[in-house]
């Protein structure tokens, strides 16, 4: 990689990079924060993926996503330790990369959350390992029930990927995550045609009655929720 200069990435990089949305490759993720910044091609990628690893004592590891994402655009994931110094970390980072990219405002998204805010040293994210798992559960709770609020389910994590949903006087219900994003990007990425069977249709008609008014449809063994932007694809148990 020749030196890189001021404004060499300018017009390549997101302002807008994610935190502990991906999974650590170097440690569990109560361990270690990932950031992922989003590049448009691959070769300014490997450039800014170089230049962090190299430059900062407190980075684990850098690396680059395998292909493109489902924007058409390159990830370059940076992992560090969490501590109590993660904010100043990763403003340092930044401060350094505006020199490569022009970009005076970073803003990012923690986790699966879809708003964007503006970072700075004080910045409230996790540092260490309870926050973490606070923070974590806590906010898979509130969107599991915000996403569900057309019925009158009561639903819980009961691990990672498994979600118990309760109705009083209808029994319970065991789905597994298979999925979740925009509906825009679910729609793109699973194409085969929805299942229109008798067997099919009458367990669509069972699943409105005991969830609620959502746009349900199924491909293959793949239950798909749709609640406004955003989709669920889940799996009976």
């Amino acid at each position: 990689m020749t030196s890189l200069k001021s404004k060499d990435l300018q017009h390549y990089v997101n302002e807008i990079f994610t935190i502990d949305n991906f999974k650590s490759k170097m440690g569990r993720d109560e361990d270690v924060s990932v950031l992922a910044f989003e590049v448009t091609d691959q070769e300014p990628a490997k450039d800014l993926m170089n230049f962090i690893e190299k430059g900062y004592a407190s980075v684990l590891d850098a690396d680059i996503s395998t292909g493109e994402n489902n924007r058409g655009k390159y990830n370059v994931f940076v992992e560090l330790e969490r501590n109590r110094r993660l904010p100043e970390h990763i403003q340092k980072i930044l401060d350094d990369v505006t020199k490569l990219t022009g970009i005076e405002e970073w803003k990012y998204r923690y986790y699966k959350d879809v708003e964007s805010k503006p970072f700075t040293e004080e910045s409230v994210i996790p540092t260490d390992k309870d926050s973490y798992n606070t923070f974590i559960e806590t906010f898979k709770q509130d969107e599991l029930d915000r996403f569900f609020n057309k019925g009158a389910t009561d639903q819980k994590y009961i691990s990672d990927n498994r979600i118990e949903f309760k109705r009083y006087a209808s029994g319970n219900v065991v789905m597994e995550v298979v999925d979740e994003d925009t509906t825009e990007n679910i729609t793109n990425k699973y194409t085969g045609i929805s299942l229109l069977d008798e067997d099919s249709v009458s367990e669509m008609l069972w699943l409105t009655k005991f969830f609620g008014n959502y746009n349900i449809y199924k491909i293959d063994e793949n239950l798909f929720f749709t609640n406004g932007v955003r989709t669920k694809v889940l799996k009976r148990i």
